[in-house]
C-alpha cells in the first residue's frame, strides 16, 4: 500500500480534454479547479491546447487520474460554473 503523503501521488500539472464550456466561450486564464468529486478546489492557471487545455495548479494535488473530470469555477464567483473535461496526464 503506498502512503498517503508518497509523493508520486502528487503533481501539478495535467491536461484536459473533451472540454465543455457553459458560455461556449474559451475558459480563462484563472479559475478554481476541482479534479474529484468533494475534493476542495484548487487554484490554478488554464491555457487553452490543441485538444483541450494544459492545468497548472498553484500547489500539487493528491490523485489526479487520467479519466477522471476536471471541473472549472471562476475564482471571483466560485459558485458559477465555467466548465470542465477529462483527465489526461
Amino acid at each position: 500500500m503506498v502512503p498517503e503523503n508518497d509523493p508520486l501521488l502528487f503533481r501539478q500539472e495535467f491536461s484536459v480534454e473533451s472540454v465543455s464550456t457553459v458560455s461556449g466561450e474559451p475558459l480563462p486564464k484563472r479559475t478554481l479547479t476541482v479534479v474529484r468529486y468533494h475534493h476542495p478546489s484548487a487554484n490554478a492557471t488554464i491555457v487553452q491546447a490543441e485538444n483541450g487545455y494544459d492545468v497548472s495548479l498553484d500547489r500539487p494535488e493528491r490523485a489526479i487520474t487520467p479519466g477522471q473530470s476536471a471541473v472549472f469555477f471562476g475564482i471571483e464567483k466560485p459558485d458559477l460554473l465555467l466548465g470542465g473535461g477529462v483527465i489526461k496526464l
